[in-house]
């Protein structure tokens, strides 16, 4: 696994990110909830396309990742997740 600036050590999906996506996103985008198309509880739909069309995870490219647009958004009609 890649190393990010800043974090010491290596990055584990299922240590570092899988329980950010539990907490934050899987209400929504997971098991038989797939909103958007989008679901992370597998892998193949997590790198998979989304409604939107675009990509919705692409390792060791955040840039072209849909998931790191919409979390990082500031528009309230596309970030995720969602404001109450």
């Amino acid at each position: 696994m890649a190393l990010l600036p800043g974090v010491a050590g290596e990055i584990v999906f299922n240590r570092d990110i899988r329980p950010i996506l539990t907490a934050h996103c899987t209400a929504c985008h997971g098991g038989v909830k797939a909103a958007g198309n989008v679901s992370f509880v597998l892998r193949e739909k997590a790198l998979g396309t989304g409604k939107s069309g675009e990509p919705t995870i692409v390792p060791g490219n955040p840039e072209a990742s849909e998931l790191m647009r919409r979390v990082t958004s500031t528009d309230p009609d596309e970030v995720m997740p969602q404001p109450d």
